[in-house]
């Protein structure tokens, strides 16, 4: 299967020149003939939905590349590995479970990739540990290895087990040493995988898809947060600021969507503070139903505690991209996109009480919210989408596949 199948955007058809050069890096033209053709159709004039067609007829022993993206978890959970695959029409090796990513995965892995005929191989760098089986798999294979930078794993493994944290790093320092080629989540990332040695990184970042994450720019006094109910999201900070919020808008209604290993302690904190009432638990909600949970919400809440310095959720690009009122925690990352009093508005880590007064000064004030909302979308419309994403990584990939040929 070649890297461009159909492609639906919805945007405006100038960036058609861009994919089809995309499409000669990655097909770069054979000795004797290639043929390469783009067709641009635009299906509706009030939509300015785009189809791009890319075909590649390849003769004299070209043929087209072979991608797949290595996840060590569900990619149900994984809505970037999902991007990128459908992006560079690649297929998603996956490990849904925590005991196999511990134990067989990383050697079945290995195996695999030895084993396959692909040409292209990206892996999301956390856990290092199955990088590590996708580089080796690479020295026997010979396939073009790209690891995906989302975060580094020494964050992860100091939250829950402080005395290996610096194994961790050790580790990550001398596997990112053997690694030419990175994707960065953001700009504060890849930098970070440029120090740790890896020469070649792009910023791709973890941008909505501004076509299916539509706004509807509701005033309604609905405040929504999906996370993974961790301690890290900072989910009981914003329940803490639910209490006063409601104190004073009786009316106003917090939805959170998601599950995880806090969720019960969340339900026991929400009855302690009499939110029962004010609170929506809706447990998982599929990537794809998110857009309905947002359109019922005019803010939207970031409340992390800022564990890994990186961090930079994708729930931010999609709130913006939906026309939410932004609020989030302040960190050096987040202020990468949010610019303070314009397109959002941010508070001190786990300061619940920063959080209520922000909350409420957004829900009195209709036009406060109402400009937050958007300016929040017109920063994903003036090119923080998925498409101006996708059409990078297109490229860089494409310029890496060009790079090896010759």
């Amino acid at each position: 299967m070649g890297l461009f199948p159909v492609h639906n955007a919805t945007s405006s058809p100038a960036p058609a020149r861009d994919v089809a050069r995309a499409a000669v890096n990655l097909f770069p033209p054979p000795r004797k003939l290639a043929l390469y053709t783009v067709n641009a159709t635009l299906k509706s004039a009030t939509s300015t939905t785009l189809l791009f067609q890319v075909m590649a007829v390849s003769i004299a022993g070209d043929r087209v590349k072979k991608v797949c993206y290595v996840l060590g978890a569900s990619r149900d959970r994984s809505p970037r590995a999902t991007k990128i695959a459908q992006a560079l029409d690649a297929k998603v090796i996956d490990c849904p479970s925590k005991v196999r990513r511990y134990s067989t995965f990383p050697i079945s892995l290995l195996m695999r990739l030895i084993f396959s005929s692909y040409d292209i191989v990206i892996a999301n760098n956390i856990p290092t540990h199955i990088l590590f089986s996708v580089w080796l798999a690479s020295r026997f294979r010979r396939f073009i290895l790209i690891a995906d930078f989302v975060n580094f794993w020494r964050y992860a493994v100091k939250k829950k087990f402080r005395l290996l944290s610096g194994l961790a790093s050790r580790f990550e320092r001398w596997i990112y040493r053997r690694i030419e080629y990175g994707l960065a989540i953001n700009a504060v990332v890849a930098e970070s995988a440029r120090d740790a040695g890896v020469s070649k990184v792009e910023t791709v970042c973890d941008a909505a898809d501004h076509g299916l994450f539509r706004p509807s720019f509701n005033l309604d006094p609905v405040v929504v947060l999906a996370a993974n109910l961790r301690i890290d999201e900072g989910v009981d900070v914003l329940l803490r600021a639910m209490r006063t919020v409601a104190d004073k808008i009786p009316t106003a209604r917090c939805i959170l969507a998601g599950t995880g290993e806090e969720e019960e302690n969340l339900k026991e904190l929400a009855k302690d503070l009499r939110l029962e009432s004010n609170v929506d638990f809706l447990g998982w909600v599929p990537h794809s139903d998110l857009p309905l949970v947002y359109q019922r919400a005019s803010i939207g809440v970031v409340s992390i505690r800022p564990i890994s310095p990186l961090a930079l959720p994708i729930k931010l690009y999609e709130y913006m991209s939906c026309g939410l009122a932004v609020i989030s925690t302040d960190t050096s990352t987040i202020r990468t996109i949010i610019e303070d009093g314009k397109n959002g508005l941010l508070f001190g880590p786990e300061d619940s009480d920063a959080l209520a007064s922000l909350v409420i000064r957004v829900l009195l004030h209709k036009d406060l919210m109402a400009n937050l909302q958007k300016a929040a979308r017109y920063t994903v419309e003036a090119g923080l989408n998925w498409r101006a994403e996708s059409e990078k990584l297109i490229r860089f990939v494409g310029d890496i596949s060009l790079q090896e040929r010759a």
